[in-house]
């Protein structure tokens, strides 16, 4: 074992098999965000209660860093730690949570957060181009085959223009959670054809339902 002096925010991590840290609550994001994507190691962190809550996968209500830990982690709450028990005290509680990072392929059931990981993997691109590859990048994890990604593209270029012009890390906080909602059913319905096949809309569903899931 040796150690390492540095900055958690700026030094190369070297190999490890798990990160454990007590974090000032105020380097959450930043922090949290050097460890997406990086190999398979868990991490088991001391966070504020807010961003504890807003990384659960059953809170409607969350933030751009909240949808993102979802989309690469499964995270669970592990110890509750009322904030008089800091010295100096913190504004907030804080929790002890653990991240045991994802699979992207484990979220083809879920197109938003696969899709919201896959612009994030592009962070530097501007959105449209970053959201068209990755619904193609879905697409092709689901076996579907030829889609029309214009057309599934069109109505957030309607009702986003000056969203899809953005850089991807540019993006608001509110920004990037409409863009989260804005990707529903509605968007895999117009990929795949944009039309219903013979026989009503029970057969549609039959025919992409694996899709929509």
């Amino acid at each position: 074992m040796s150690i390492i002096y540095g900055d958690a925010l700026n030094i190369r991590f070297p190999q490890h098999d798990r990160v454990i840290a007590n974090i000032p609550f105020n380097i959450t994001e930043p922090l949290i965000t050097r460890l997406m994507g990086k190999g398979n190691a868990p991490a088991f962190l001391l966070v504020g209660e807010s961003y504890a809550s807003n990384s659960e996968s059953n809170n409607s209500y969350s933030t751009r860093l909240g949808l993102l830990t979802r989309a690469y982690f499964h995270v669970e709450q592990l110890l509750h730690i009322p904030k008089e028990a800091f010295v100096p005290e913190p504004s907030t509680d804080g929790v002890l949570i653990s991240l045991h990072p994802l699979k992207r392929n484990s979220l083809e059931k879920e197109f938003p957060l696969y899709s919201i990981r896959c612009i994030w993997d592009q962070k530097t691109r501007n959105v449209r181009d970053a959201l068209s590859a990755a619904i193609y990048q879905y697409t092709a994890a689901r076996g579907a085959g030829d889609v029309d990604v214009s057309r599934a593209m069109g109505g957030l270029e309607k009702d986003n223009p000056q969203l899809l012009r953005k850089r991807v890390d540019a993006l608001t906080n509110k920004e990037f959670t409409d863009l989260y909602h804005a990707l529903s059913g509605n968007i895999l319905r117009k990929l795949y054809g944009g039309h219903k096949p013979r026989g009503g809309a029970q057969n549609w569903r039959k025919t992409y339902e694996r899709y929509l899931r």
